[in-house]
C-alpha cells in the first residue's frame, strides 16, 4: 500500500537534512558564533567588500547594491 513508503521517506529526509544542519552548527562553533564561512583575508578585494558591506548595512553578511550608497 501507499503507507509502505513512509519509513524509507523518513530515512531519506533525515539523511538529506543532517549535513546542512551539522555544517551550520559546526561553523557556528568554530568561527566564534558566525555560521557562514567567508575567507575575507585571501585577497584585498574580498576584505574591501567585507568592510564596504559592514559600513553600508551595519552587518557584513547582508549585501546591498548601488541603491544603498547615498548620492552626496
Amino acid at each position: 500500500m501507499w503507507y509502505e513508503i513512509l519509513p524509507s521517506m523518513a530515512i531519506l529526509s533525515v539523511v538529506v537534512t543532517i549535513p546542512p544542519v551539522f555544517n551550520y552548527v559546526f561553523q557556528k562553533l568554530i568561527q566564534k558564533g558566525n555560521p557562514y564561512r567567508r575567507d575575507i583575508y585571501s585577497s584585498a578585494f574580498n576584505l574591501k567588500n567585507f568592510q564596504r558591506d559592514k559600513v553600508l548595512t551595519g552587518n557584513p553578511y547582508i549585501q546591498k547594491g548601488l541603491e544603498s550608497i547615498p548620492d552626496n
